[in-house]
């Protein structure tokens, strides 16, 4: 009866401890909000302050605005101390008054390479990645233009 309840003690022990381990584990895995979820809430906070100076100044119109016209609206956040605090090597953009700001990141994040810009839009917020492959006018060339073979070794058809 003695070697059951000791096995019994033991067995019970081992599972808490494993459950316990299991329960740090999956905080581990949430301990917090994702780094381009920090960084699309960093530009709305600088979108909000950008809206209530605005107000307070009575301002309109593309007006430019500073990192320094915003700091006493971001004091209010403990952490935040006058500026967004960069979570992933990011740059934020303020832009005009009339204009969403931006964060591009200074270095890759995951699967996102350096250069990535995140930005607010009415309809939903969002991401571009950069173009490494922009042709000579700096655009994107097309599925048409990639393949295009030069004059001289197009084949010549008669008309």
């Amino acid at each position: 009866m003695r070697d059951r309840s000791a096995i019994v003690g033991i067995s019970i022990s081992v599972g808490v401890v494993l459950l316990v381990g299991l329960v740090r584990n999956l905080n581990c895995a949430s301990s917090g909000p994702s780094k381009t979820a920090t960084i699309m809430q960093n530009l709305r906070l600088i979108d909000g302050a950008k809206q209530v100076w605005a107000f307070d100044h009575h301002q309109t119109g593309a007006v430019a605005v500073t990192k320094e016209d915003l700091a006493p609206y971001l004091t209010h956040r403990p952490y935040l101390n006058g500026w967004v605090k960069p979570v992933a090597g990011e740059r934020y953009t303020i832009g005009l008054l009339t204009e969403s700001p931006e964060a591009e990141l200074t270095l890759g994040l995951g699967h996102l390479p350096e250069g990535t810009r995140f930005l607010l839009n009415e309809t939903n917020d969002g991401m571009i990645l950069p173009n490494p492959q922009r042709g000579a006018n700096g655009r994107q060339p097309s599925g048409s233009e990639m393949n295009r073979p030069s004059p001289a070794t197009a084949p010549h058809r008669s008309p």
